[in-house]
């Protein structure tokens, strides 16, 4: 593509979900904890992201000879994956065709139980889990009331020939809906601006001219209104002509 920069959302599902948080809390008639403690761990993945890494490596990790970036990596993912629904568990099952399946995170682990383990033992991955747990069920149930949902994810399900739909599919399902609006957003701001989207992935657009600071920071602000996700940000990578 050249010299070119890429723009993709930043932190995946968690800003999306975090956008149904207060509207969860405000449901419920009585409170035993303030709204920012029922969220701590999430609040704490968003605003610090860095911080939450930092004890989440150190945990799992501990002083293992790990490199930084493979560490980094690996925790990414793992924080992925609980995002579509990832089970925080090292238990086994047997699949439809009789074989034993494991924790999709025991793959991002490099099937090393131990590491798993310690990830799965963090305080702070557990409270963002249970976090996650609570909007799943809200944000599903939100959903279920409507009929054009409804009828768009049955066609879509029998469109890829799938069972039923399980409860992470559904979020996966609705996130990246709400992930293409998102994104379409930004394609409309960015072409306003005159700047040449030469590519679209599934959350990010490349673009020939670099935004610059008070643009990327405009586009944002748009998207954070228009689609009430007050965490929407865009992470920003430059690509270099190869010769």
């Amino acid at each position: 593509m050249g010299d070119s920069w890429e723009y993709d959302c930043k932190s995946c599902s968690a800003p999306w979900k975090m956008a149904f948080a207060k509207e969860h809390f405000d449901s419920k008639r009585r409170h035993k904890v303030t709204f920012e403690d029922s969220y701590i761990a999430m609040t704490l993945y968003l605003q610090y992201k860095s911080e939450f890494f930092e004890e989440v490596m150190k945990s799992t990790f501990a002083l293992l000879p790990y490199s930084y970036d493979y560490k980094t990596s690996v925790i990414k993912q793992a924080m992925t994956a609980i995002g579509f629904g990832a089970k925080l568990t090292v238990g086994s099952h047997k699949g439809n065709d009789g074989e034993i399946k494991y924790s999709s995170l025991l793959a991002v682990f490099d099937e090393k139980m131990k590491l798993l383990r310690r990830f799965i033992e963090c305080v702070i991955v557990r409270e963002y889990c249970d976090e996650q747990a609570i909007l799943n069920k809200y944000i599903i149930n939100k959903f279920s009331s409507n009929q054009t949902w409804l009828s768009d994810m049955e066609s879509s399900r029998i469109k890829n020939k799938r069972n039923a739909y399980k409860s992470s599919q559904k979020i996966s399902w609705l996130y990246q809906h709400a992930e293409a609006i998102m994104m379409q957003t930004v394609r409309d701001e960015v072409e306003k601006l005159g700047k040449t989207v030469i590519a679209n992935v599934h959350d990010a657009i490349v673009v020939r001219q670099r935004l610059t600071a008070s643009e990327l920071l405009a586009i944002e602000q748009v998207v954070r209104t228009s689609t009430k996700v007050g965490y929407f940000a865009l992470g920003e990578t430059s690509y270099e002509r190869c010769t």
